[in-house]
């Protein structure tokens, strides 16, 4: 428990480094624009939990997570969205999609669709996360377990 607060703790201050340095990019819209403002996209299998907490302390909230995808008041929504995208029938409407988020801290399905997200945002900045295999598999099934909840 004790290393696992550490561990948190760690990626915090690191984030702290990495996204109040002074190259921080504005990725504000155009004044006027309904455009989703996605500051930082957090990607991994694994403590994508923890990374998004980490990005809403940081003032980098609300943060799009899975939770958001599958408890989220528009989750039915969200995930159609995932779907039609996923198998070809509709382009992402980010913008939709994110609307009112600053942050993704995404695991399944946004990890996926890294390229997609970085097109759509180009000025945010990435956080990858590298994550033990067995640590990645146990996270995606805590998260499938949630799902099912």
């Amino acid at each position: 428990r004790a290393m696992a607060l550490m561990a948190r703790a760690t990626l915090l201050l690191t984030l702290l480094a990495v996204l109040m340095s002074p190259s921080t990019v504005d990725c504000r819209p155009p004044k006027g624009s309904k455009a989703a403002r996605i500051k930082v996209i957090g990607v991994g299998f694994g403590e994508t939990e923890a990374l998004g907490a980490a990005l809403g302390i940081l003032g980098f909230g609300p943060v799009y997570t899975y939770d958001t995808i599958i408890h989220g008041k528009e989750s039915a929504e969200h995930l159609r969205m995932w779907a039609d995208h996923a198998e070809g029938r509709k382009a992402m409407d980010w913008n939709r999609l994110l609307a009112n988020h600053s942050a993704i801290a995404a695991g399944p399905p946004g990890a996926a669709f890294l390229a997609d997200t970085l097109a759509a945002f180009p000025d945010a900045k990435v956080v990858m996360l590298a994550a033990d295999p067995r640590a990645a598999a146990r996270a995606v099934l805590r998260s499938q377990r949630r799902g099912m909840e």
